[in-house]
């Protein structure tokens, strides 16, 4: 694997990553 491959799908996980903690943020707030 070349290392743009490595960086591009470190990058698509934090990505993910990040949109899970936001959701889970945005259900915990709404569910007060």
């Amino acid at each position: 694997m070349r290392i743009k491959d490595i960086l591009d799908s470190r990058l698509v996980l934090s990505f993910w990553y990040n949109l899970d903690y936001c959701l889970s943020l945005l259900s915990k707030i709404s569910s007060r």
